[in-house]
Parts: C-alpha cells; sequence; structure tokens
C-alpha cells in the first residue's frame, strides 16, 4: 500500500535511489527554482555546502526533484530498511492506544511514542539498584513530543475545522472531539502520520534516542556504584528516587541532565566527559596553596562519556560577612574567567551556597578564540574587544537578545538580564510564540508576555534574597586581588596554568543556545513536517553565518535535523574542533587554547587591568564619569586645532583609511553608560562629529581632516537595510542622524548625489510611524520635523514639506508633559510654528498657543519648573531658559506679538546673563549659553539696556573656557567627543565664535 512516508527522506536519501532511476544529465532543471527561494544562503555559501557534503549540482538537482507515483514507490521500498520506519511501525501497532483517557489534551496524541518507550524502558532493570520510579523520563519525553508537535497539531485542528464542522457545545467540547476524530482509532493516528511523515519520523527518532539513553544512564550508575561508598559516603542498597530530566538543553542524541538522588543525597548525571572539573579544582587548590583563599570545589566522579556531580544545593547565609565573602568571591571568578578564557557562565550556572559562589557547569573554561570572521572595519575590532573583555564570562550584568524580531512588551526596555551576577526573576522585555485557548477548539499560537524565572545564583540571609548591587564594592576588591597576584606571579601562572588544564576536553560554545533554539522553533512549521526537504531548505540558512571556518555549519545541521541542539568540543591542546557524535574538524582554529590563554595573561599588564576594570565598572553600573578640566587652548584658533588634534588622535580607522569610528563614552537610551565604538548617533556620536570636521575643513583646510572628513562620510552615508519594524524617529538617534549632517553638506557643497540620497534615505519614511512615536525635539519629530522644513526651504521640493505634515500628525498625542527645549514644550512650539510658518495652517498656530499656555503654567514666579523626578536645573538648552528663550525668540523673530511671550523671552535671557555653569557642553553647560547669546545678540530683540551685559557674558564665557580650560565628562584626561556633551560641541561653538555663518546647533536651523 502506497503512503507518504517517502517524503519523509532527506535528500542524500533520495539522491541514491533516483541515480538508479534516472540520468542526471536530462533531468529538469529543479536547482533553478531551489535557489530562487528566498534564503540567506547565496550561491556561494550553497556551493560551499554541496562541497562538505560531497555531491554535485547536478546531483542535488536530481535529489530535490518532485515526487511522482514511481519516486514514491521506490523511495518507500527504500524506507522500510529504515529503523525509525520499522520501529514506528511497532510504535503505531501498540496495543494500549485503545485505552480509555478521561483528560484529553495535544499528549493524546503522542501516547503510542510514550507507551511504546515506557515499554521498551521498563526492560532495562538495573541489577545493582532500584529506580523508584520511571513517571519522570515518561513526563519529560512527553512534553518534549508535544513541543514537537504542536504547530502542526494546531495548523491541523484548525485545517480539519475548515472542511467539517466539530460536534459539542463548548470550545471544549469540540477541542475532544477533533482530538478523538484524529487519535481515538489506530487506524485516523496511522492516516495523520502518514499526512505529516516527517512529524512521524522525528518523534520516533526522539523515542529511539531517549530509549538509548535510558539504558547509558542506568550502565554509568551501575558502572560507577563501587565508588560512591569513598567518593560520598553511599552505601547499599542504593535507591534511585526523586529525578528529575531536562535541567538543560538536549545534545548528542536526546541527551539532558539528570537530577536524582541515591538513597540520602543528591546528584547530577550528565552525558559527558567533565575531567575538566578536577582540572579546574586542581587549579583552585593552586590558588588556595599560594593566596591562602578558599573556595568549594565540587566532588564528581567522571568516565569517558559520563559524569556524576554532587548536587550543590542553595545555602543561606548565616550574617552580613558571608554575604560580603560571597561576593568578594564572585569578583575573584570574574577575573579567573577572563584570564583564564572561561564563557557562557550565566544565571543558571552559578549557585549561592551559603558564602561560596559555586561554578556548577565548568566546561566552558580555556575557550579558543572566536569563530566568527571578523570583518576589516573599526567597529568589529573594537566589538571583539568588548566582548571578548570580562564581559564575555556571562558573569556579569549585560544585555541579552536585544534585536529579538518579536513584539516587545510595552513599557519594557530591551534586553535580558541572564547574567550570573543579577538574574532574578524578570518579566521578558519581548513577547514569546506561545499556546493561548489551550484544549479547546480556539486553540492558537499568539504572542503573549511572559516571565522568566530567577535561579539559585543569589545569596539569602534572613530569609530575602539581597540585593546585589549593595556588594558592587566587594566584587571590585576580588577581581582586584585576583588580578593583582596574576600581575605580580605571571611566570609562574603560566607555567601552572598550561600544566593543569593541557589536553583536555572542553565545550565550546560557537554560537548562542537560543540562535539554535530559534531555528529548532522555525523547523517546527507544518510544511517542515510533510516534506523532510522543507526541513532541510530552512535549515540551509545556516549557511550564512560569519563563521571563519564554515566546516561547522554541515554538523550543526545535523543535530539540528535530529531536534537536537548542536555541541561542539575542542581538546585545550589542539585546534581541532569535535562535533556531537565525534567527528574531527582538523585545524579549525589558527591555534590551540592554551596557547590563547598563554597569551591573555602574559600580554596582562596594568593598563589591560585598567581597561578590564573599567569594563566590569560599567557592567555593575557603578562607574562614574567624572567632568574634567580640559586645557584646550587659550584662543578660538587654539582651541579648534586642539579639539581636531584630538579627533585625529583618537580615530580608529580601517586599514584603508575609508571606515572610521571612535571609542568613546556613550549613553544608551535607558541612560546607562557604555564604553564603545561610536555609532551614527548625531547626539553624541559619529554624525555630531563629523558636522564639527565638516566646517572645520571648510574654514582651516587640513588633509588629515580632510581624511576624516572622507572616511566619515563613507561611514555614515550609506542607506540602512530596509526593516519592517517601526523606527525612533528622531535626528539626533537611531538611522535620521545623518539627516542634518547631509542637510550641512548639501549647503555646503551642493551635490546633487547628496540630495538623492537623502530622499532615497526618506523613501520609506511614513511607514515606519509606529504607535509609540515620542512627540519632542530630541527622540521625537518635532527636531525632525525642523530639519525637513530645512530641506524644504533650501529646495523648494514639496516631498520635504509634504513628510513633515506627515510627522506633524503625531504632535496631537498630547504626550509632553515637561518644561524646556529638548523634552518639552518649548521645542514643539518651535516646531510647530515652524510648520506654520511655511503652511499657514491654523491647526499649527493653535498648537503654539495652547502649548504656550501649558508651559506658563508651571512658571512660579521665577522660573519654569523641573518636571522630572529630583530634579531642578535652570539655564539650559536641554530643560532650562536657554531652551525656552530660544522658542520664544523664534516666535518673536517671525511675526508672533505677544506681551507674554517678551515677557517670557526677557526672563530667560536675565536668567542666562546670571547663571554661570560648571559644565562647559552644549546641552547643559556655557557654550550651549553661549550659543543662546550669540543667537540673541544677532537678533532683533535685544534690549539696548542688557547688549553690554550680553556682550560681556559672552566673552567672560569664552575668556573662562581659554584661562581655566573646558569642564567635560572625561576618563584618564580623555575627554568625551561628541557634539552635545563633548569637545566637538566646544569646537562648534569656537566656530560660531569666528563665524556667523556656521549653522545653529541649538535649533537645527
Amino acid at each position: 500500500m502506497k503512503t507518504n512516508f517517502a517524503y519523509a527522506t532527506a535528500i542524500q536519501e533520495r539522491i541514491p535511489v533516483f541515480d538508479k532511476l534516472y540520468a542526471t544529465e536530462e533531468m529538469e532543471d529543479n536547482l533553478t527554482k531551489w535557489l530562487a527561494r528566498k534564503s540567506l544562503c547565496t550561491e556561494e555559501f550553497f556551493n560551499f555546502s554541496l562541497e562538505e557534503k560531497g555531491i554535485n549540482r547536478e546531483t542535488f538537482n536530481l535529489g530535490i526533484k518532485s515526487l511522482t507515483e514511481k519516486d514514491v514507490e521506490h523511495l518507500e521500498r527504500e524506507v522500510k530498511e529504515y529503523t525509525w520506519y520499522q520501529k514506528g511501525q511497532e510504535i503505531l501497532q501498540e496495543k494500549e492506544i485503545a485505552t480509555q483517557h478521561e483528560n484529553i489534551d495535544f499528549s493524546y496524541a503522542i501516547r503510542p511514542f510514550l507507551y511504546y518507550f515506557k515499554r521498551e524502558i521498563e526492560k532495562i532493570e538495573p541489577q545493582q539498584f532500584t529506580i523508584s520510579t520511571i513517571e519522570p523520563f515518561l513526563l519529560h519525553l512527553g512534553e518534549e513530543l508535544v513541543q514537537i508537535s504542536a504547530k502542526t497539531l494546531v495548523f491541523d485542528l484548525h485545517e480539519q475545522k475548515r472542511v467539517s464542522s466539530f460536534e459539542g457545545e463548548t470550545p471544549s467540547e469540540r477541542f475532544v472531539y477533533y482530538m478523538k476524530q484524529r487519535f481515538e482509532k489506530q487506524t485516523s493516528i496511522v492516516k495523520f502520520y502518514e499526512e505529516y511523515p516527517v512529524l512521524f519520523r522525528l518523534l520516533t527518532e526522539r523515542v529511539l534516542f531517549h530509549i538509548e539513553n535510558y539504558c547509558l544512564f542506568v550502565q554509568g550508575i551501575e558502572e560507577v556504584l563501587p565508588e560512591f561508598a569513598y567518593k560520598f559516603d553511599c552505601t547499599p542498597p542504593y535507591q534511585l528516587h526523586e529525578l528529575s530530566l531536562g535541567a538543560g538543553d538536549s545534545h548528542g542524541k536526546g541527551k539532558t541532565v539528570i537530577l536524582f538522588q541515591l538513597n540520602d543525597k543528591k546528584f547530577v548525571f550528565k552525558y559527558k566527559n567533565l575531567e575538566i572539573g578536577e582540572r579546574f579544582n586542581q587549579f583552585l587548590s593552586y590558588l588556595e596553596n599560594q593566596t591562602g583563599k578558599q573556595y568549594y570545589q565540587i566532588q564528581r566522579i567522571y568516565k569517558k562519556n559520563f559524569c556524576i556531580e554532587e548536587f550543590v544545593e542553595k545555602k543561606e547565609c548565616h550574617n552580613e560577612e558571608e554575604v560580603k565573602n560571597f561576593y568578594h568571591r564572585f569578583g575573584e571568578y570574574v577575573a579567573l574567567a577572563y584570564l583564564l578564557c572561561g564563557n557562557d557562565f550565566h544565571y543558571e550556572n552559578l549557585v549561592a551556597h551559603g558564602e561560596f559562589p559555586v561554578l556548577i557547569d565548568i566546561e566552558t573554561f580555556i575557550q579558543n578564540d572566536t569563530p566568527l570572521a571578523q570583518q576589516n572595519n573599526p567597529f568589529a575590532e573594537l566589538s571583539i574587544r568588548k566582548y571578548t573583555s570580562v564581559l564575555a564570562s556571562g558573569l556579569l550584568p549585560m544585555k541579552f537578545q536585544e534585536n529579538r524580531i518579536e513584539p516587545l512588551v510595552e513599557g519594557e526596555n530591551k534586553g535580558l538580564r541572564l547574567s550570573a551576577f543579577d538574574g532574578k526573576k524578570q518579566k521578558l522585555p519581548y513577547k514569546a510564540l506561545s499556546l493561548v485557548e489551550v484544549n479547546t477548539d480556539e486553540v492558537r499560537f499568539d504572542y503573549i508576555e511572559h516571565e522568566m524565572e530567577g535561579a539559585n545564583n543569589i545569596p539569602v540571609l534572613n530569609g530575602e534574597e539581597v540585593e546585589a548591587k549593595e556588594y558592587n564594592s566587594e566584587v571590585i576588591a576580588g577581581f582586584s586581588e585576583i588580578c593583582t597576584y596574576f600581575l605580580t606571579h605571571t611566570l609562574e601562572v603560566t607555567v601552572a596554568m598550561e600544566k593543569i588544564f593541557e589536553n583536555v576536553m572542553v565545550r565550546n560554545v560557537i554560537k548562542t543556545t537560543q540562535k539554535y533554539a530559534d531555528m529548532l522553533g522555525y523547523g517546527y512549521h507544518p510544511q517542515c513536517m510533510k516534506n523532510y526537504i522543507e526541513r532541510e531548505k530552512l535549515f540551509e540558512n545556516l549557511w550564512a553565518f560569519n563563521y571563519k571556518n564554515k566546516t561547522s555549519i554541515l554538523p550543526e545541521i545535523k543535530d539540528l535535523l535530529v531536534n537536537d541542539i548542536p555541541i561542539f568540543y575542542n581538546n585545550t591542546s589542539s585546534r581541532d574542533l569535535i562535533t556531537s557524535d565525534g567527528e574531527v574538524l582538523k585545524n579549525y582554529y589558527e591555534r590551540t587554547a592554551i596557547e590563547r590563554v598563554r597569551e591573555v595573561i602574559l600580554n596582562f599588564d596594568e593598563q589591560e587591568y585598567e581597561y578590564q576594570k573599567l569594563r566590569l565598572e560599567l557592567s555593575l553600573g557603578i562607574f562614574e564619569l567624572k567632568e574634567e578640566t580640559i586645557a584646550l587652548g587659550k584662543n578660538t584658533e587654539e582651541v579648534l586645532h586642539k579639539v581636531a588634534e584630538t579627533l585625529l588622535l583618537r580615530a580608529k580607522y580601517d586599514e584603508k583609511k575609508e571606515l572610521v569610528t571612535f571609542e568613546d563614552f556613550f549613553y544608551e537610551p535607558d541612560e546607562t553608560l557604555d564604553y564603545t565604538a561610536l555609532n551614527a548617533e548625531f547626539y553624541d556620536g559619529l554624525s555630531g562629529i563629523y558636522l564639527f570636521t565638516l566646517y572645520y575643513v571648510k574654514y582651516y583646510p587640513n588633509e588629515k581632516m580632510e581624511e576624516l572628513k572622507n572616511a566619515l562620510e563613507k561611514t555614515l552615508f550609506q542607506l540602512p537595510k530596509k526593516t519592517k519594524k517601526t523606527q525612533q524617529l528622531s535626528v539626533y538617534h537611531g538611522k535620521y542622524s545623518i539627516l542634518y549632517p547631509l542637510l550641512q553638506k548639501y549647503k555646503l557643497e551642493n551635490k546633487t548625489e547628496d540630495l538623492n540620497f537623502t530622499e532615497k534615505l526618506l523613501e520609506n519614511l511614513e511607514e515606519e510611524i509606529g504607535e509609540k512615536q515620542e512627540e519632542d525635539w530630541l527622540t521625537g519629530v518635532s527636531g525632525f520635523i525642523q530639519v525637513l522644513l530645512d530641506f524644504y526651504h533650501l529646495t523648494k521640493k514639496e516631498l520635504f514639506l509634504l513628510k513633515a505634515e506627515k510627522l506633524a500628525e503625531q504632535l496631537n498625542r498630547g504626550k509632553i508633559s515637561l518644561c524646556g527645549f529638548s523634552h518639552g514644550y518649548a521645542g514643539v512650539i518651535y516646531a510647530s510654528y515652524s510648520l506654520y510658518l511655511a503652511t499657514g495652517k491654523a491647526e499649527y498656530l493653535s498648537r503654539v498657543k495652547n502649548y504656550l499656555a501649558k508651559e506658563n503654567q508651571h512658571f512660579n514666579g521665577e522660573n519654569w519648573e523641573d518636571l522630572r523626578p529630583e530634579k531642578n536645573v535652570r539655564s539650559q538648552w536641554c530643560h532650562g531658559t536657554n531652551g525656552i528663550g530660544l522658542s520664544r525668540l523664534w516666535l518673536l523673530q517671525n511675526g508672533f506679538a505677544d506681551n507674554q511671550v517678551k515677557e517670557d523671552f526677557l526672563h530667560c535671557l536675565k536668567d542666562v546673563l546670571s547663571f554661570s555653569r560648571k559644565d562647559s557642553g552644549i546641552c547643559h553647560g556655557n557654550i550651549g549659553n553661549y550659543l543662546f547669546l550669540k543667537e540673541v545678540s544677532e537678533s532683533d530683540f535685544l534690549p539696548d539696556e542688557l547688549s553690554e551685559k550680553v556682550n560681556e557674558k559672552m566673552y567672560s564665557l569664552l575668556e573662562e573656557m581659554f584661562q581655566k580650560g573646558v569642564n567635560i565628562p572625561s576618563h584618564n584626561s580623555q575627554p568625551m567627543l561628541g557634539l552635545m556633551t563633548g569637545i566637538t560641541g566646544i569646537g562648534m561653538g569656537m566656530l560660531k565664535a569666528e563665524n556667523k555663518n556656521i549653522p545653529s546647533i541649538l535649533t537645527l536651523a
């Protein structure tokens, strides 16, 4: 009888069959269609994949042909020889299928597989111990099989519902009706799995893996029982109970971590040789002997293919001193993880055992170099430096999974905190695809909010988990002590490290588990369960991954095809990579892991220590970027040249000097501070630096600065890839940060190509407007509107005005609730009045009047209130009278005759004149106030009686910078470079002091 099980065969299983039936040269062109399908796998990568598989294009073309009846007939003849088919047929003949079930859910569909598994493992009887129950093994398998089947079951339910009516009064009754119709009788079960033959194969293979693994588990326990007596003081009779499976991912054909209790002691069974754990214990003993420190060393029994470890319980601290000791040791582990090249120590891999942090999964010490191909650009170089720092360990706070495709949760920041330092219970920042309306005929997958449970990594004192951040100083102290020991005993430590860690197997994490898990999830699509080559087409995307050596991709795909998370190993004294099934990928790495660790230790000097300590403090959120007084020069030209010189000294180019960035401090959108390669941001990133460079080169021609200008242009002025996601519509942050610099470039150079590029950049603007769009000047559409209007006035092109008006629709949200220019009413007033001047539309004038009234409601007789929590600033561009005064001046200059506006303006002017700031930057410092006064002095609204005071104040602001230096956020006398808070902002102020044709940075005019 013909079935569909032929469709459960892989391409390379079909090829030998078709090779006997067809001449490859006469075969129609299937390959062109295959390659034309959407995929990340380019033809170049595809050709490489064929080389790795050992087949040619003609043969592959044969293997992907559409199946005829003759093909199916011949393939099924072959399929009947496969183990999965033969065992699968046994599974479908299970007599217990007819057993009645009271509660029916999706597990009803996979019960034949569970019955078979139960029957087979019951045959495996331990000789030297007893197992209290096999239920945990059944439960674990059932959960896994339902996960694999769920998308297909949901799809099939709705397909059946589409073609026939379900009986039942309620959604639950109709669900039971569907399940019984599809899965109650043996004939109906067979029919279902014939429709989804790949699912049938996959479920059968997983059952066979689990049976084999159960057998290995029992054999392993029996092999080492004699060692339990002296290693863990366990004596006969032996009983295994309190079993739990799935504490880790599935690797190597369904193998996972098993927790169990032998008599009265808890243990962990792992299907891998963890000799590295004993080597790490040896290194801890070495440190204890040399330094007098104490560490907790996990006791274990390890064999060639498995390991049994004591289960480390979370244990409460007795007093505050023990909590301090815990975090002191935690800092020591941070240092050790960096210096011994360890990674993947996230929150589940560390247990707070009283005063001891205990790493319970140490197979990822002594790691080799990253397998990723390094791009020849400065961003990649700085990124590698950052992510091979102390951050690589996973012990420290760091955002994970920031670029998910799933919808974000309302009000949540992007990124998970999964580190061993702070992995507490937390809401996922993105929604996860999950089953909803379960056990009803309305069951479906939808994106819903989830919480991630915490682990056992946070110490407990007096019954409560402590706040880790309160012990930051202990972490720093512990880190520094280990670093100091390595610095003062470099050669001795290197020799000890090489002796202890040579020639031992470690796990290599060459790609994050989440990336693999995502691919497995995509592979559960019903189409992939009907035809095996659809799964192969999906996983073909992996060939595009940016490995230096792509020979690891085929083993990855092999593991994924059997529903495993791929896993790799490396001998620390070898350059080879070893796959889950023991295949050796020769010379995968350019050096051995021991050689890498040796280099890290030998190159670890005071400078590197300071850099790693900086990374640690930034991660903990305790690094304070303090203002330092920086001498830039005694006059405007000296200051300008010093700013230019600083940029040239700190520029990071690629080899050809075509791309450039700077390593600098940078505030993330959530206001956390980082030290990283500057991106395109206008506020304090490359776009702002470019603006200074553009005008500096115009007035002070310089070959090296011209080179920097050209490199910045090549770096910045590239069209970003189109994305379906809504964008942050701001000209200070995000992809439109380059818009204002483009405007100024076009003004100066009048190149048509720049205007064309601008129009192309804005092409999809309307599609990118999202529901959460901000209205303000700095992070929202108000500043954006102003720049679009600038383009409109310069080019007379209506498209810029139309786009400005489209953005103006976002100003109706009423989200503004602060005073001031950058985030408050004043910025919206400025943009709205600009729109009114350009269009004459009353709605924009009405908004101006409305927001003037709202802002002035918060004038307390002395100043406009700072409505931010715990803030009280004045005389700043961002939140004070500087910015408010600019909005009022703009109204007055353009015909808005109003006594209150005049009064507001004069109050702002007098406040700026009476106040001096310590900070020198544009956003909230003296150069910002200088630029405000410069605007006022060049207007017709400077009262005669204040003219002299304005000039004196402008002079004194500059003179103070010349004589005393500028106060700029800095580290080790290296000032921040950015436009709004750094030294390029000082430079723009000096350019404006020299030449009134320099644009107004404060209002983007």
